[in-house]
């Protein structure tokens, strides 16, 4: 027996497919037939009921032109019918990917929408983009949108907050600065850019898709530039993730992130086809994963020395305040990004070593003793 959300999909699924099909016989009519004729009426006004119809479950009917697929909010058609292959043709003659229509959408609206959409050879060469065609026609409930998709397997659950099933989809400039940082062509500087790819790094699933992209996208180069490309961009998702991995359970999910892309990439149809029956690449793919997971560690701990380093300069002002001559016995004692552990805790040690000498001397004030205790108690806090 299926379950209700079984039957539900099952029911949206069908809303769609005859959806896409009835848009498509409006379009076909409106070459034929000019708006007004009863047969557009007709029309129009059942795909008017259809599409209001939808809205009761969802405010926004967002179609996208994949891949060889049409999807329509969660539900994906395979392009290989005439109505998907129509609707597809007139996403190409106006350059977009994406259309949403929002649920305030008025039957007039959709009546000059689809006058354009219809003609969309001839109205790609009156208006600079579909956007512009529907607002000087009054058209507020429908926009277009040219974005660029990561594409992953449909089996890989989509928590990525996207419209689309197995895509996510950011723009085309955004995306184009991401291929360029992975190639080594562009930085990311602002904090704003950061977040947005924020949820491409942490899914090796995508990350491995932005691989297989740039191979593909490739072609043209000799296989050996091919082969430095990949190591090219590995390191730079190395870069990425090193730079976020500034605590424990960043690190975690950084290191856990790059396994799985390795993971990934053994099984990746363009880098098998690439490498041939040659390991060379594998192998230096595996070593520099191992190189970006020492990064990421050493990262982590970086990071923790810095704070460190913070807490002892604090330490070190307060010591100059109650006793001055005890600073010619710390200025040696500095922390660099080589320290390791160990070196840390005996530096800690000896600090406390001198605190407590001080405090056990008894010669100075009570007040001064007072905040030599208080320095002792946070740094064995700190050990």
């Amino acid at each position: 027996m299926p379950t209700p959300e079984a039957t539900t999909t099952t029911k949206n699924t069908k809303e769609y497919e005859r959806l896409i099909k009835d848009i498509s016989n409006v379009c076909g009519a409106l070459v034929m037939y000019p708006v007004g004729h009863p047969i557009i009426e007709k029309q129009l006004n059942n795909l008017y009921q259809e599409i209001t119809a939808i809205f009761k479950t969802s405010p926004i009917i967002a179609i996208h032109r994949g891949e060889g697929t049409v999807i329509i909010n969660n539900a994906e058609f395979l392009a290989n019918n005439s109505a998907l292959e129509k609707i597809t043709k007139h996403f190409n003659n106006f350059k977009i990917t994406d259309l949403e229509i929002s649920s305030g959408l008025i039957l007039e609206e959709l009546k000059n929408f689809l006058e354009i959409f219809a003609h969309s050879e001839e109205s790609s060469k009156i208006y600079s983009d579909l956007n512009e065609a529907c607002l000087k026609n009054q058209i507020e409930n429908i926009k277009s949108l040219q974005a660029a998709y990561i594409r992953v397997p449909k089996n890989v659950k989509d928590k990525l907050g996207g419209k689309t099933v197995g895509e996510l989809k950011i723009s085309q400039e955004e995306m184009d600065r991401l291929v360029g940082y992975l190639k080594g062509e562009v930085e990311l500087k602002q904090p704003s850019e950061t977040k947005i790819y924020q949820k491409i790094f942490k899914n090796p699933t995508l990350l491995s898709g932005l691989v297989e992209k740039i191979i593909i996208e490739s072609e043209k180069e000799s296989p050996e530039k091919k082969k430095k490309m990949i190591i090219v961009v590995l390191n730079q998702i190395g870069n990425y993730l090193t730079q976020q991995s500034t605590n424990a359970s960043q690190q975690r999910e950084s290191l856990k992130t790059i396994s799985n892309l390795a993971k990934a990439l053994d099984n990746s149809a363009p880098l098998v086809a690439l490498s041939g029956n040659d390991s060379s690449l594998k192998n230096e793919i595996n070593q520099t994963v191992e190189k970006i997971k020492s990064l990421v560690k050493n990262q982590a701990l970086l990071a923790e020395y810095s704070n460190y380093q913070k807490k002892l300069d604090s330490i070190r002002e307060k010591i100059q305040k109650i006793s001055p001559q005890l600073i010619e016995n710390l200025n040696g004692l500095k922390i660099g990004t080589e320290t390791k552990s160990t070196d840390l805790k005996k530096l800690l040690e000896e600090i406390k070593n001198i605190l407590e000498r001080l405090y056990q001397t008894k010669t100075i004030d009570e007040e001064n003793l007072k905040k030599i205790k208080n320095l002792l108690t946070d740094l064995k806090n700190y050990i």
